[in-house]
């Protein structure tokens, strides 16, 4: 099959898409603005033209944000014989070594590159290759931009994968299939495009157009990745592709050059009141030869005076007040921009209050959710892909980070299981505004739920279990001095531990005998809202009822 025709093809369909990523990164670098008149080819001129530094602003804003989200691996299976937590460090441990591999490339982390991907491109795509070198697992996972990544059609959806690229002839010259031929591939210049194709039974590189390296491949399926994220169009209309997986900017796309376009006009309108356009008047109407027309900067110095005829002399022409015209459209502009937008917020006074707080991250959770689970989804697939391609090696693999190695027995990784990768940004915040609304439920709410549901927290049956053990320290000072001996063991101080086990002894021996009391249980903090949840400072979860009025004396 001549998949470098094929891939080259799809790619002529799917311009109007790449067309429109391109364009995104135009927005996200600043691309210097400049006017232009209604048939979009000629130069406005005499036009100051800025370029707003907004989208890229707000593209540090969201890609930082995903950078700080708290990741979460769920293992389900009705399998009770399935072992979980070996499965979840397993993946943990996997992906650190593929990272630490893309470290030592001079590469980004799969996390930090995905980020971006979603964020500007509106998809992401990696190629997974783990496998034996020398008698040592490889972990590679080499991430691939979703803008030059395409498919060829087969039966079952996609048949194959394509990422055309061009690269630099040290960068070719270093990967293992050039250094695999020896002498016998040339490479066409300083630079040339490379062409990567996978399908589920082989691998081929093209070079310049021209088929240089094919290998066989053990796997049965295409080793590679690929995520588009779920917003936008989703219609099947032929035209609709520049619609689908949309970026950060897909609702304000068309704002910002108008924008660009407003300030523009009013930093030149600005301008021009200092030197505004001027003409000079003779008192018989008749035109002053233009060797006699005045030096501008001379007679319209401050200061200047300058001698004239009776009904003649130098004026300024008014050209209307542009500039209000130009800051009434540049204010509703604006409002438009913040709701398609993200804005970080500034310091209030006072402070928000907690629906305030919990609004904007709802309004947060429209630019992030949908990147963050295709985050997610990709890396539950490559974390499938990873686990079955160690499966096939057999016996035991050693894998994880310099001096944080480990063995796993591949037969502990097989079974019938559901693995999920999530993420959830976290911001104090917001976690203040959630607080605050999970405390007001009072009761109306299980302390579970609040966990799962509001608070949102990444392990609420963790977070459970240790509250538990500190309800049973407040309930029993035993129980507290049983955790501190375990932990001074932990730390190799044996001789205070040795000590506190002794004075668990006589006071389990006084309370079994009954010359001690019961110890009260102290009660622990009542939940209170960080920020009042309708403004005005801080609140309580509830507010308590005011005392019964004393009985009379008689």
């Amino acid at each position: 099959m001549d998949y470098y025709n094929l891939i080259k093809e799809n790619a002529g369909e799917r311009l109007e898409l790449t067309t429109r990523m391109d364009d995104d990164v135009k927005l996200r670098n600043l691309l210097a603005y400049v006017m232009m008149k209604s048939d979009g080819k000629t130069k406005v001129d005499g036009v100051i033209n800025v370029t707003l530094n907004r989208p890229k602003t707000m593209a540090a804003f969201i890609i930082s944000a995903l950078g700080r989200t708290s990741g979460q691996i769920l293992v389900e299976t009705e399998d009770k014989k399935l072992d979980t937590d070996y499965i979840k460090d397993f993946r943990r441990l996997a992906f650190a070594a593929a990272d630490e591999k893309l470290l030592k490339l001079k590469l980004w982390k799969l996390k930090r590159y995905f980020d971006e991907q979603v964020c500007i491109r509106g998809g992401l795509a990696a190629r997974c290759l783990f496998q034996m070198v020398d008698g040592v697992l490889d972990p590679d996972i080499t991430c691939w931009d979703y803008r030059y990544v395409n498919y060829v059609p087969g039966e079952d959806g996609w048949a194959s994968y394509g990422y055309s690229t061009r690269k630099k002839k040290s960068v070719i010259e270093g990967e293992k299939w050039y250094k695999s031929q020896g002498d016998k591939v040339s490479i066409p210049g300083k630079e040339a495009e490379v062409v990567e194709v996978w399908d589920k039974d082989h691998n081929e590189i093209w070079l310049g157009g021209v088929k240089v390296f094919e290998q066989e491949h053990p796997y049965g399926y295409v080793p590679v990745v690929i995520q588009g994220v779920s917003l936008g169009s989703m219609l099947a209309d032929v035209d609709d592709i520049k619609n689908q997986n949309e970026s950060i900017f897909y609702l304000i796309r068309e704002a910002i050059p108008e924008l660009n376009r407003l300030v523009s006009i009013i930093q030149t309108q600005a301008l021009g009141t200092l030197f505004p356009p001027a003409q000079d008047a003779l008192k018989s109407g008749a035109t002053t030869p233009a060797e006699n027309i005045p030096d501008y900067n001379k007679v319209m110095a401050p200061g200047s005076i300058s001698a004239a005829d009776i009904g003649g002399g130098i004026s300024t022409i008014n050209v209307g007040d542009a500039n209000r015209a130009a800051m009434m459209a540049m204010e509703r502009m604006d409002r438009n921009m913040n709701e398609g937008g993200f804005i970080p917020r500034q310091l209030d006074s006072p402070a928000p209050s907690g629906v305030a707080l919990i609004i904007e991250k709802e309004g947060k959770d429209v630019i992030y959710l949908p990147r963050l689970e295709t985050e997610g989804d990709a890396l539950g697939a490559l974390g499938d892909m990873l686990t079955v391609q160690v499966i096939q090696m057999g016996g035991e693999v050693e894998i994880g980070t310099l001096g944080h190695e480990r063995k796993f027995n591949t037969e502990k990784l097989k079974g019938r299981y559901q693995v999920t990768h999530t993420f959830t940004v976290k911001s104090l915040a917001t976690d203040a505004g959630m607080a605050s609304l999970a405390a007001a439920y009072g009761n109306l709410m299980s302390d579970h739920d609040k966990r799962r549901l509001i608070l949102q927290l990444d392990d609420p049956d963790g977070a459970e279990r240790w509250l538990s053990y500190e309800e049973a320290e407040r309930l029993s000072p035993l129980v507290k001095l049983r955790h501190i001996a375990i932990d001074l063991i932990a730390k190799g101080d044996e001789e205070d531990a040795k000590l506190l086990t002794d004075e668990m002894d006589v006071r389990l021996d006084q309370l079994l005998s009954g010359t001690v009391a019961e110890n009260k249980s102290v009660a622990g903090k009542e939940p209170s809202q960080v920020v009042s949840l309708f403004g005005g400072g801080t609140g309580r979860s509830a507010p308590k009822a005011p005392p019964a009025p004393a009985e009379e004396i008689k």
